[in-house]
């Protein structure tokens, strides 16, 4: 019985770490598209900058 609770812990820590690696993922993903889409924000300030 011992065993098999311990394959149970193991199994429940990979699916763990699994969703932290997925979050992380995310995380990434959204960093870069708030990257891109301010970036033609901050171009139109340095235009409007320049221009004046």
């Amino acid at each position: 019985m011992k065993k098999i609770n311990a394959s149970v812990e193991h199994d429940d820590s990979a699916i763990i770490k699994g969703m932290i690696e997925r979050v992380k993922h995310l995380v990434k993903v959204e960093e870069v598209a708030v990257k891109k889409a301010a970036a033609p924000k901050a171009k139109k300030a340095e235009a409007a900058e320049a221009a004046e």
